[in-house]
C-alpha cells in the first residue's frame, strides 16, 4: 500500500516518536515502563506535514529499532523534503538534521501533546485503532499496519480516490504470492507447513493483491450502505 512515486513531506513538519506495548514469550513479565528501553516495546516514528494555517495534511510512519540520531536522521531523509522546516521535542537524536532547518521544543512542565499537537493526535488514533480493531499488533507485521494507517489517513477526505490509487499501485507491482513474503512465511511455517503437500501447492499459489482488492471493495460497500441508511 505504499506508492513508490509518492512525494516527501514539505514546508512545515512535526516529528516525534512513540512506543507501543509488545511482549513475546521470551520477554520478562515485569518489563520496564517508560524510558527508552526496547524490552517489550515497539518504537514508531511519525512525521506530520502541516499547512500554512497549522492543519495536518499528509503523514509518514516507520517502525524503528531505537531513537538514535542515525535512525531518526535516516527517517527524516526518507520522509521529508530537503529544506523543509521540522519541529521536534528536545530529544538529542533530532539535532542537526543534514538537509533541514530544525526547531526543538523542549517539553518542560507541559504534556507532549500540548507541544506537538498533531503528531500526538496521529499516535492516539493509531493506538486506538490497534487496540480496538486488531486487539494489538504483532511486531513482525508492524510496518504493514503502519503503511495501511498512513494510506487511510492521507486519503481520509478522498475515500473513493484511495481505491483507485490502490488499484494503480497493484497494477504497477509484479505478482506476489504468500511464499514470497519471508516474514509472513517464517512466522506461520509451523502452522501451515505441517502437511507434506503444503508449500508445493495451496498457499504458494495464492496472490495477495486480489485479496487486498476484495477487502477494500467490502469496506467501500459497507461505507456506502452505512451512509445510505443515515
Amino acid at each position: 500500500m505504499v506508492n513508490p512515486d509518492r512525494n516527501p513531506l514539505k514546508d512545515l513538519v512535526e516529528i516525534d516518536e512513540t512506543e507501543m506495548p509488545f511482549r513475546s514469550r521470551h520477554d520478562p513479565e515485569g518489563r520496564p515502563k517508560g524510558g527508552r528501553s526496547p524490552v517489550g516495546k515497539m518504537f514508531v516514528v511519525c512525521a506530520v506535514e502541516l499547512s500554512s494555517d497549522g492543519h495536518p495534511r499528509r503523514i509518514r510512519m516507520k517502525h524503528i529499532p531505537d531513537g538514535a540520531s542515525k535512525t531518526l536522521h535516516g527517517f527524516i531523509g526518507q520522509a521529508v523534503e530537503p529544506g523543509a522546516h521540522i519541529i521536534t521535542d528536545g530529544w538529542l537524536g533530532y539535532e542537526n538534521p543534514p538537509a533541514n532547518t530544525h526547531e526543538a521544543k523542549v517539553v518542560t512542565g507541559k504534556k507532549a501533546h500540548e507541544i506537538l499537537h498533531w503528531v500526538h493526535r496521529v499516535f492516539s488514533n493509531l493506538k486506538t485503532r490497534a487496540k480496538g480493531v486488531f486487539h494489538g499488533l504483532r511486531k513482525c507485521h508492524l510496518q504493514r499496519y503502519l503503511d495501511e494507517f498512513v494510506f487511510r489517513w492521507n486519503r481520509r477526505r478522498h475515500m473513493r480516490s484511495g481505491f483507485d490509487t490502490l488499484l494503480g499501485i497493484g497494477v504497477g507491482l509484479g505478482p506476489a504470492t504468500y511464499s514470497d513474503d519471508p516474514i509472513r512465511l517464517s512466522s506461520h511455517k509451523a502452522r501451515f507447513c505441517a502437511t507434506p503437500t503444503c508449500g508445493a501447492t495451496g498457499l504458494k499459489g495464492i496472490s495477495l493483491f486480489p485479496i487486498t482488492v476484495i477487502y477494500f471493495i467490502c469496506i467501500d460497500a459497507f461505507e456506502w450502505v452505512r451512509n445510505a441508511t443515515h
